[in-house]
């Protein structure tokens, strides 16, 4: 990683350079990330991966990003700001109802946020955002498949009405975690 970041110094400084709001991140906290994002990108696609990161990055939605998983309320503000908007609207788009909408962007939110602790670091999924494409879009991306992650869990649960389709779904839920195999429950037609 510290490779990377003295090869690359001046690629970071001039990226960090055009990051206008920059919270309470460092530019050693900065470059930090974008090593940590590199060397991901290099060990699954090769050495130019790392140069191809620095000509895409998004210095100001990845400054953003990594304040607010420091906790700057600050930058929380900002982001709720900027991108609620974004995120209700995407999840308007899959669950065509206003309820579920504001229901699964909060639960992003909580996902954003990170609920969950390592020690004193929250494990928030902005973690995972690259800075390669604007955050509104990777954020979309976020939503969707948080909807995809709680409609997979609510599909265990649905009622059924008829003895058949009962014994279908119990039938093709057997025959699909055999051998270790486990598999979500078929959907309804």
């Amino acid at each position: 990683m510290n490779q990377f970041i003295t090869r690359n110094s001046g690629a970071i400084a001039r990226i960090w350079a055009d990051v206008a709001r920059r919270y309470n991140v460092t530019e050693a906290e900065f470059a930090e990330r974008i090593a940590a994002i590199a060397d991901r990108a290099m060990a699954k696609s090769g050495e130019s991966a790392g140069t191809d990161l620095l000509a895409t990055v998004r210095g100001e939605d990845l400054c953003l990003a990594i304040a607010c998983e420091k906790g700057d309320d600050s930058a929380w503000i900002e982001f709720e700001s900027q991108y609620r908007s974004t995120m209700n609207g995407a999840a308007r788009a899959l669950t065509r109802d206003d309820a579920e909408a504001e229901d699964l962007v909060q639960y992003v939110f909580g996902d954003l946020f990170g609920t969950r602790l390592d020690g004193d670091r929250r494990l928030g999924k902005l973690a995972h955002y690259s800075g390669r494409g604007s955050l509104g879009g990777w954020l979309r991306a976020v939503v969707y498949q948080c909807f995809i992650d709680r409609k997979r869990v609510t599909a265990r649960f649905e009622q059924v009405e008829e003895v058949e389709e009962f014994d279908r779904l119990a039938g093709s839920s057997a025959a699909a975690t055999q051998g270790g195999i486990s598999a979500p429950p078929p959907r309804p037609d």
